[in-house]
């Protein structure tokens, strides 16, 4: 008969190679074993938050916490999944239990700062960011989300200046590309944006926010044949095609 460690091996090898049913009933096999199995409890609820079962991944992450009030990682993604439903409030105070047991907890700091962001509550936000980057200096998603949301508050040169730190740690990442150029952009910067987005299509020729983009700032250019020729081509890859063809119709009667 198998113990609840082999069981719980076997059910993470098959969630890792996304055999998702074996791995549901390994760990239902671990339940039945030991109820209060909190490691169970807790994957099988990220599971099933995966695949939209909410009341589900619910009952999972309650019976892990209360099998184990201390199980960080459950609190984390309790809250993610109270922040993905718009429940702000239990999203904060899961994020906050995390941090209590372990004030370090760089992750706990970002995402009640998405909150906090999600609630237009920009200082609070910021502070957590600033805390997560101070915990780990080289916490490149930190920048990158601190970068977009001083974009959104108007604050162009600061958002810069993360998106250059996001960028020096992990230059191969096109969004981190498309964020600065945004910041250029707004600022405006039209070359240094037009810079970024190219890099960004260079990165990921898939890209057509980066060729609606770049066509924006030929637009403002002036440079109406290049802005079509982007606003065409991203067209031809998507996803928002009734925006880039809205900014084809614009260049055209400019």
């Amino acid at each position: 008969m198998d113990t609840e460690q082999t069981l719980l091996k076997r059910a993470w090898a098959y969630q890792v190679e996304g055999m998702i049913d074996r791995a549901i009933e390994c760990y239902k096999k671990a339940v039945a074993e030991d109820p209060g199995c909190a490691g169970a409890h807790h994957n099988l609820g990220v599971i099933f938050s995966e695949k939209g079962d909410v009341r589900a991944a619910f009952s999972h992450f309650g019976r892990a916490i209360a099998a184990d009030q201390e199980f960080k990682i459950t609190y984390l993604e309790r809250g993610s999944l109270y922040r993905e439903l718009g429940d702000y409030g239990e999203a904060l105070a899961d994020y906050g239990r995390a941090i209590d047991l372990d004030t370090e907890c760089k992750a706990a700091y970002l995402n009640r700062g998405l909150v906090y962001r999600d609630l237009d509550r920009m200082d609070e936000a910021l502070a957590d960011f600033a805390t997560a980057i101070e915990l780990d200096p080289a916490f490149t998603l930190a920048y990158a989300i601190r970068g977009a949301t001083l974009n959104s508050i108007r604050r162009y040169r600061s958002a810069i200046a993360d998106m250059n730190m996001a960028i020096e740690l992990d230059d191969s990442d096109y969004e981190h590309f498309i964020l600065r150029g945004d910041a250029y952009y707004n600022n405006g910067d039209i070359e240094e944006a037009i810079a970024d987005y190219t890099r960004a299509i260079d990165l990921e020729p898939a890209c057509g926010e980066a060729y609606d983009k770049r066509g924006d700032c030929y637009a403002v250019m002036g440079r109406h044949d290049r802005a079509m020729a982007d606003y065409e081509a991203a067209c031809g890859l998507g996803p928002d095609e009734g925006l880039y063809l809205m900014h084809m119709g614009q260049s055209l009667a400019a």
